[in-house]
């Protein structure tokens, strides 16, 4: 029998512990003991059996501000965790977002991300392309990531807060203390220092007026991105 499915077994063992008929709950915790005797199990293991992660690749190894803050958002939004890390793709090394959570918020801030980030750069590639051609190539970087971040703040102002309780809190807490130990939460790069960006600023608000959130409610329903008309 696999680590999950004893984990799901005795998932199911401890919830009918808590049954009103006092001998299948007695039975059902004593066998739960069992296993968890057995294999060396114990409750927060069995507590962190709800946690899951799901990843996202970009563009490249360095993460920029606009995408921290979209990461943020989706974090925001859904009660996960993002973790960066890196993978190497055909000899390219990558930055990678894991969004860690309770299942199954986890598979739906990565599906939201996905969305969200393809908006994002069609959004701010476009603005770039509006820029003058005498602008130099870095001046119409830091007008695209102006553009892009105050994009994404638009969306963010959007959207409520996934509320967890202090249980669940600890609990991830726990399980990225378990699972990602080794890694540090880098700084993203700010690259829209020097002149005012407020025009790009703007231009990114704008641009999000359109852009929103569905959120599924208890995971029940299918994420739903896009623009509305």
């Amino acid at each position: 029998m696999s680590d999950n499915k004893i984990l799901n077994k005795i998932k199911k063992l401890l919830a009918l512990a808590k049954s009103s008929n006092a001998n299948e709950a007695a039975a059902a915790l004593s066998r739960a003991q069992k296993l968890m005797q057995e294999h060396a199990i114990t409750l927060t293991d069995v507590d962190l059996a709800d946690c899951s992660t799901a990843e996202c690749v970009l563009d490249a190894k360095g993460v920029n501000k606009y995408e921290a803050n979209l990461m943020h958002l989706i974090s925001h939004a859904f009660g996960v965790e993002p973790v960066v890390s890196y993978v190497q793709i055909n000899w390219k090394v990558k930055a990678k977002v894991c969004f860690l959570g309770i299942s199954p918020q986890p598979e739906l801030a990565q599906y939201c991300f996905d969305v969200l980030y393809r908006q994002l750069k069609q959004s701010r590639a476009q603005y770039i392309r509006q820029q003058s051609k005498r602008c130099k190539p870095s001046t119409k970087t830091k007008r695209g990531d102006a553009f892009a971040e105050a994009w994404c703040l638009a969306v963010y102002q959007t959207i409520h807060k996934f509320a967890l309780s202090d249980e669940q809190t600890a609990l991830i807490k726990t399980y990225k203390e378990n699972k990602f130990k080794d890694i540090e939460d880098g700084k993203p790069r700010d690259r829209t220092k020097g002149k005012s960006r407020s025009k790009d600023y703007l231009a990114g608000v704008n641009a999000a007026e359109n852009v929103r959130l569905d959120r599924p409610v208890n995971g029940k329903e299918t994420a739903k991105l896009g623009c509305s008309s």
